[in-house]
Formats: structure tokens, C-alpha cells, sequence
């Protein structure tokens, strides 16, 4: 079986500090006899500049592309979008310039969705199967979380693709657990939907390192810690976490300190909110190397990821930040309009509104007074349900149960 794995932003632990599922995924179906080639691209935030048309290795089994692209930042931006097109235009050429054989699968991962127009046009030309793997709702997640007008010609642009993969995939795969119901709304046929979500690496996980010293040394010492870590995106509202602190404050809470870990377009916003109100109950510290994050989350009492009371999240949520936090074996904390989780199913922790700030307030409260025995055995439920149910060895099987399904059609 030969396998092309598109996507844009697919990221290897040999070049990055953010190693992206897809390098699990590729090295895990490498492992299952399948023939991988991973086609990505060299507009990333960590990527050094591609010499040429491309960069070609064999990484842990499968073939890895990293095709020339101009650079970007993080956050939402002009030349982030032109990179998509430059991506498209590189990959349309990839087969003929590196001579890769013809597919049996196309396996697109978005962002980007224009990715998904490229991977049609294959479909037909090989006549190959695309399962096209949705991580981010888009543009929806324009107009919901960054009030993009629904009339916008970007806007409408992208909903257009948007429907044109779903129409033309032959299966469905959503990191959400309801992506289906979001499917169900944009088009009107019968299509295969199976939900997918983040996953961990045991060998990855367990070549964690400590904190880098100077790091440790800005945590407080001696107080209930309230981590979060991760990127500071817009679709997390992160201003709630200064005006916990300052709820904190008010109330006297002198023993609870919040740590905020991690960089992103949102977080010199975030630090000048809580300057201005002179709060010295929460602490920045720097992004690290992801191997790092999880001795950091070891050192609080509870962990808390927000997110944005918008629509877009009744489909369900599986940030990459989820496995870092169940591995850690720490109580969490979902502030989410979304109505099903695995946190509060599991039993290691509770989902609360989104937005509001009161409330997540009184539950850090509350579980500063727990006894730690208690909140140790939740985390360690988190801990255990994470390495039964999400272990990319496991996740890779859904995958290949799909693959196989479709050349079974193929052959027949």
C-alpha cells in the first residue's frame, strides 16, 4: 500500500521543537508495511530555508518531503496565506520533479484546505482514494473566532473548498468527535465520517527532560500552582486567566499563583492586562521544547485550558495540548461550551462554562483545599485512560481499518 500524507504544517522531532501527529502517524503506519511519503512544506516558524525545490529523507521508515516555502509567523496573517498557494503550487509539481510513485492513498490533513483541491486533482489523475483529516473547522473558524464577515470573499472562497473536499472524499476523519453534524450542515449526500483524535508517542513521552534551570527558578515556590501551557491563540480567551488572578486577589488567595507557559500572537496582550493591574499572582515564562512542557505541568496543582463560548466548539474539541496534560497526571480543568469531554468522563478533572472567570475562580479554590491524595488519583485516571485509549499505535489502527476498506472498494 502506498500512502501520500499531505499537510502543511508536518513537523519531525529531528528539525523541530513541535512535533505534529502527523510524524507519529507516518512513523507508526511505516511500522504496519505501508509505504509512507510525507509531503510538507518549509513555511513553518521553526523550519531553516529549503536549498532548491525540496528537501528529501528517509526518517524513522517513511519518506519525508519538505518543499520550498517562503517563511511566516505565527498568528493569522497575509503571507500565511499566501504560503498556502506557494505550498499548492509546489506540490502540484512534486510528483514529476521528484518522481514519487502513484498513490493508493491520499491522506490530506488540514491546514492547509486548499490542500484538499490538490488532492482531488490527484484522486483523478491516479486513481487513488483521498481521506481528507479535518483539524480545524475552517472558515468557520474565521467567522466565529475571528469575526470574519460570513460574506467575506476569503470567507466565501474557503467554503467553497471546504465543500468541494467533502463532496469528494471518500472518508471523513475529524481530530472532534462531531465533526459529522458540522458535515451534515454543508453538504447533502451520504458520506464516511470516523472521529480520530490527538494521540501520544510512549517513546516520545518518555524522553521527557527536566526544565531548563532559569525557567524552574521563575516558578514560586511554596504555593497551589495553576498551569496552563500551550500557544496563545485567540480561540482561547486567555484574558480570563488575568481576571481569575484578580478574583484570586480580591479574595485574599494568597497561596494560589497562576503560571502561563508558552508564546503565541495573544500573549503581549495578555502580560500587559495583567501589568496594568499591577498582579503579581501570575507568572509568564517562555516557550520550551515540547519534551520539557510536561516537568513543568508536574509541578501544579491543577490545569486549566479555556476556550471562546462560540458555536464552532457543540462539535467537540481535541487540542494537542490534551496529552501533555493526561500524561502529566494532574487534575484539569475545561472551560468550554462544548457538551461532551473526555476530562469529565474519565473522572480527572471537571468541565465548567466558557467565559466565566467567577466560576473557574471558586473551582481553583476549591481544589487548592482538597487533600493532594485526592488529586493525585484523578490525574493518574487521566494519566491511565490517555495511555489505554490514545497511544498513536492504537489511533494508527483506526487508520489503517480505513485505508484497508477503501482498496477492498478498489479491487472489487
Amino acid at each position: 500500500m502506498k500512502l501520500w500524507f499531505i499537510a502543511k504544517y508536518f513537523e519531525v522531532p529531528q528539525d523541530s521543537f513541535f512535533v505534529t501527529r502527523h510524524y507519529f502517524f507516518s512513523k507508526y503506519f511505516a511500522r504496519k508495511g505501508i509505504d509512507v511519503t510525507s509531503i510538507s512544506s518549509a513555511s513553518s516558524i521553526t523550519y531553516k530555508k529549503v536549498k532548491g525545490f525540496a528537501w528529501v529523507r528517509n526518517i524513522d521508515g517513511f519518506k519525508y518531503i519538505v518543499l520550498k516555502g517562503p517563511k511566516i509567523k505565527m498568528g493569522a496573517n497575509l503571507k500565511r496565506i499566501i504560503s498556502w498557494f506557494v505550498f499548492e503550487y509546489m506540490l502540484l509539481r512534486a510528483p514529476r520533479k521528484l518522481k514519487l510513485e502513484k498513490p493508493d492513498i491520499i491522506l490530506v490533513s488540514s491546514l492547509s484546505l486548499l490542500s484538499a483541491l490538490t488532492a482531488i486533482k490527484f484522486k483523478k489523475k491516479y486513481g487513488a482514494k483521498f481521506v481528507f483529516e479535518v483539524r480545524d473547522i475552517w472558515p468557520m473558524s474565521l467567522v466565529e473566532l475571528m469575526n470574519v464577515s460570513p460574506q467575506n470573499p476569503a470567507v466565501k472562497f474557503l467554503a467553497w473548498v471546504e465543500k468541494k473536499a467533502y463532496e469528494n472524499a471518500d472518508y471523513i476523519v475529524g481530530t472532534m468527535p462531531r465533526l459529522d453534524l458540522h458535515v451534515k450542515e454543508v453538504i447533502d449526500k451520504p458520506f464516511r465520517f470516523k472521529h480520530i483524535g490527538q494521540g501520544y508517542d510512549p517513546e516520545f513521552m518518555e524522553k521527557q527532560k527536566p526544565l531548563p534551570e532559569e525557567i524552574g527558578q521563575m516558578m514560586p515556590k511554596d504555593k497551589f500552582i495553576v498551569g496552563f501551557a500551550g500557544g496563545f491563540n485567540l480561540a482561547y480567551k486567555l484574558e480570563q486567566f488575568v481576571e481569575v488572578a484578580k478574583i484570586l486577589k480580591d479574595k485574599g488567595e494568597d497561596n494560589i499563583a497562576i503560571v502561563m507557559m508558552g508564546d503565541g500572537p495573544e500573549k503581549e496582550k495578555i502580560v500587559k492586562m495583567a501589568q496594568k493591574q499591577k498582579l503579581d499572582n501570575i507568572i509568564f515564562l517562555p516557550r520550551v521544547n515540547k519534551n520539557q512542557v510536561v516537568s513543568f505541568l508536574q509541578r501544579c496543582g491543577v490545569l486549566v485550558h479555556t476556550f471562546r463560548n462560540k458555536k464552532i466548539y457543540k462539535y467537540g474539541i481535541s487540542p494537542n495540548k490534551y496529552i501533555d496534560y493526561l500524561y502529566s497526571a494532574r487534575p484539569i480543568f475545561i472551560s468550554c461550551s462544548c457538551d461532551t469531554d473526555i476530562v469529565p468522563e474519565v473522572g480527572c478533572g471537571e468541565m465548567l462554562p466558557a467565559e466565566r472567570p467567577d466560576i473557574l475562580a471558586q473551582k481553583i479554590i476549591e481544589y487548592s483545599r482538597k487533600p493532594k491524595e485526592e488529586l493525585d488519583a484523578m490525574g493518574r485516571r487521566g494519566r491511565e485512560y490517555l495511555e489505554k485509549n490514545m497511544n498513536y499505535d492504537f489511533l494508527s489502527d483506526k487508520y489503517v481499518e480505513i485505508f484497508n476498506e477503501l482498496l477492498n472498494e478498489k479491487a472489487d
